[in-house]
């Protein structure tokens, strides 16, 4: 491992870390169980635990979910822990999201954070989407706008009942409340570029 990969999981698991101390300590604030968040968050109970002890890889989505049933602000529970007004991610020390999958044992994206996992107003995802993939069984729904970019391939997105094809070139951009799912039904992957902002007025 590079000491530059070195760096960046130790940034990881200490941002990990500080999360899992604001979960707990809020928890315990309201005087909730980890299985009374798990049901109000819809997170289970070994993932909480887990987040806790500043352990695991929370997806953002897992994350917003428990702020939301703690009644916390995405920017308290996503605080940058540096003071820098800029940031580099390297290339091979982006942080790898939890991927998604098609239903079964299908292909699924895989995500490359290229934002600070601090950074809470804007988040930018490199996401490679593999041949014959849809997840049209479980369409996206979350609060947050969207911005995506077709660097290579073509794909096809579903929002409401809107279907559109995008190819190299092309962009995109909507609300992420409205269920909406992806599916490349081409022999090769396609890579695209997503501005993500958590938030909605």
């Amino acid at each position: 491992m590079s000491a530059r990969s070195i760096e960046a999981t130790d940034e990881l698991n200490r941002t990990v870390a500080t999360i899992g101390t604001i979960v707990r300590r809020e928890r315990k604030r309201r005087r909730l169980t980890v299985d009374a968040l798990a049901k109000r968050s819809g997170v289970s109970f070994g993932r909480i635990s887990e987040l806790e002890r500043g352990l695991g890889n929370p997806s953002l989505q897992t994350l917003q979910r428990v702020a939301n049933s703690l009644d916390l602000p995405m920017q308290q529970l996503l605080a940058d822990q540096g003071s820098e007004d800029e940031h580099v991610v390297r290339a091979d020390g982006r942080y790898v999201m939890s991927e998604y999958g098609a239903q079964g044992a299908g292909p699924s994206v895989r995500r490359e954070l290229l934002t600070p996992r601090g950074m809470t107003t804007l988040q930018v995802i490199r996401s490679t989407v593999p041949p014959h993939f849809t997840n049209q069984h479980a369409p996206f729904r979350h609060i947050g706008t969207e911005s995506i970019f077709i660097v290579e391939g073509a794909l096809e997105i579903v929002h409401g009942k809107r279907e559109v094809t995008l190819r190299s070139g092309d962009a995109m951009s909507y609300r992420c409340s409205v269920p909406h799912y992806w599916a490349n039904s081409t022999d090769r992957r396609c890579v695209l570029i997503g501005s993500f902002s958590p938030f909605e007025d």
